[in-house]
């Protein structure tokens, strides 16, 4: 609905036009990616800001795969910041009961280093496109009136000033879509479907509550945590996370309070 309604294109125009070379726009990108995962969580950093940094990178004419790929992986690795930063995180220690406070000064330094590190990576690895000259500024598009643009503007204030917040954003979200689909060039239902990727949704789900409840009726990923140092559990999760991806890891790992919750 967002995109429909010129949001991420007037933003990414506006994003772009700050920059004089390509290293400061992923710069730049990156800064915004990594505080966005870090104040509303990883998965409304990627969903919001890819179509974001595309729009912004073909505004310049300048290649989009540094800030896509900083994008994904940034997220990702700044999303250690605050409980609410990542699921995962409130998976693995809720059972601290930490203020954000608390949390953000265990995980800080880490923070810093992996946003840091990953971006460095990424500028490294993508040298050439980053070097490339940008092309010239062409202004900014406007956003129309609709329902996109005061629905990300909603669920943003919901997102940051309600305790549990998950009901209003999909009661917005449904707002959205069905003012949307009053329109006279309103998307089908059978091409909403295929923007929310449900097998993929669901696959991801019954795969996460499928290893959490294995892991509680065996102890086998509490025994071998158990014996295991902080770099020892630090690998086990990697693993586990490139294997199984971040949240099935989370549940299998963390049934029972692990012996080193913060690697």
């Amino acid at each position: 609905m967002a995109d429909r309604d010129g949001v991420f294109s007037a933003i990414g125009g506006r994003l772009a036009g700050l920059a004089r070379s390509g290293g400061t726009l992923f710069v730049g990108s990156m800064a915004l990616v990594a505080v966005t995962t870090a104040v509303l969580n990883l998965d409304t950093s990627v969903a919001f800001l890819t179509p974001v940094l595309v729009y912004a990178a073909r505004s310049r004419d300048t290649p989009a795969a540094p800030l896509l790929y900083g994008c994904v992986l940034v997220s990702n690795a700044g999303s250690l910041l605050l409980p609410g930063s990542n699921l995962t995180n409130l998976i693995v220690v809720g059972h601290l009961h930490l203020s954000g406070a608390a949390f953000l000064a265990r995980t800080g330094p880490g923070w810093v280093a992996s946003v840091v590190v990953t971006a460095g990576i990424v500028a490294g690895a993508e040298h050439r496109a980053l070097a490339a000259a940008l092309g010239p500024d062409p202004g900014h598009g406007g956003v129309r009136r609709g329902a996109g643009a005061p629905a990300v503007l909603l669920v943003t204030g919901v997102v940051l000033a309600v305790p549990d917040p998950a009901p209003w954003v999909l009661a917005i979200g449904l707002g959205a879509v069905a003012t949307t689909l009053r329109a006279p060039d309103a998307p089908s239902l059978s091409g909403l479907a295929r923007e929310l990727g449900i097998p993929v949704l669901v696959a991801l789900f019954v795969l996460a509550v499928s290893l959490g409840t294995l892991a509680r009726v065996w102890s086998g990923p509490t025994t071998l945590l158990g014996h295991l140092d902080t770099w020892g559990t630090a690998g086990v999760a990697a693993a586990a996370s490139i294997v199984v991806n971040n949240l099935p890891a989370a549940s299998l790992l963390s049934a029972h309070v692990p012996r080193h919750p913060f690697a």
